[in-house]
């Protein structure tokens, strides 16, 4: 089985070989490497170059676009049964892919998701999100699992998804708009309006360097502004895409991002220094709101 690997480059000159190194020393041998070249200021495509690796092409998105651009661009030259994404600073482990492959095959799942564990700046590692090695024959079991499940994981890192699905779900989105935050959300969101059947991996194949420098650690008025905008679009999306996708898929992540809003209208007035006691009180009204919500769901089902 040929699978598709899928690197959106920016600004990671300290980091790209060893996420490059990560994707060609996989135990399965036939993936295609596609990287993605987002226009940034440092040496991060010379690092790429220098791989000599015929498995690796590049693709340009000619003026810097940003990761959710990327990942459809690249898609979109895949020629692997299978995607799976890779961020330029991060690792997989040797043989995830190989796990991947033999879990698909052995399911038949559109949808395979690995837990995930963190690299700190001081190398220590810890586990980030912890799953159950699960498979769901069809896809209202595993809409049972996540409105049952109180932890969440929106990634789109860790996963691994049949091409054909991957591409029907991007026809539903516009490529063009420009995203920082939540993302990834969206890109699992669309391809749950079309995944029939999936797998969850409790090994750890997927590692998630944790960086201070990184764009979603800034929190600047100006940033955290942005950050909302993409919330709110995205959460605009979900409603305008909600009667494709399973409405219990719906409510999870509806009521995750609607809650990020309001985190983020907090953060945004704290960071002017103008949040008062309304905002204080507007805020912990969402979050009695949206754990109680979380609470019935995850323990009754409702």
């Amino acid at each position: 089985m040929k699978v598709s690997i899928i690197i959106p480059v920016f600004n990671t000159q300290e980091f790209v070989g060893v996420a490059l190194n990560s994707a060609l020393a996989q135990t399965h041998k036939d993936v295609e490497v596609i990287v993605v070249d987002d226009c940034g200021s440092d040496e991060s495509m010379e690092v790429v170059r220098s791989f000599s690796d015929e498995r690796v092409k590049i693709i340009s998105n000619g003026t810097n676009r940003g990761s959710f651009y990327a990942r459809i661009n690249a898609l979109l030259h895949a020629t692997g049964e299978f995607v799976t994404c890779l961020d330029s600073d991060d690792i997989l482990e040797p043989n995830a892919v190989e796990i991947f492959v033999k879990t698909a095959q052995k399911t038949g799942a559109d949808f395979v998701a690995c837990s995930l564990k963190n690299l700190h700046e001081d190398g220590t590692t810890e586990s980030e999100t912890q799953l159950k090695a699960a498979v769901f024959e069809n896809f209202s079991d595993y809409a049972n699992f996540r409105f049952r499940t109180k932890e969440t994981q929106h990634s789109i890192c860790g996963k691994f998804v049949r091409r054909e699905v991957f591409l029907r779900a991007v026809s539903l989105l516009d490529k063009e708009q420009r995203l920082s935050m939540c993302e990834d959300g969206l890109l699992n969101f669309a391809i749950f309006c079309f995944a029939k059947s999936a797998a969850n991996l409790s090994e750890a194949l997927y590692c998630v360097r944790v960086r201070q420098s990184s764009i979603t650690k800034v929190r600047t008025a100006e940033r955290l502004e942005a950050f909302l905008r993409d919330y709110e679009l995205v959460l605009g999306e979900f409603v305008r895409l909600r009667k494709k996708v399973d409405a219990r898929i719906f409510v999870v992540f509806y009521e995750q991002v609607k809650f990020e809003i309001a985190k983020c209208k907090r953060d945004v007035a704290r960071a002017k220094k103008e949040l008062g006691v309304a905002g204080k009180v507007a805020f912990l009204a969402a979050k009695v709101r949206f754990l109680a919500r979380r609470a019935l769901r995850v323990k009754l089902g409702v």
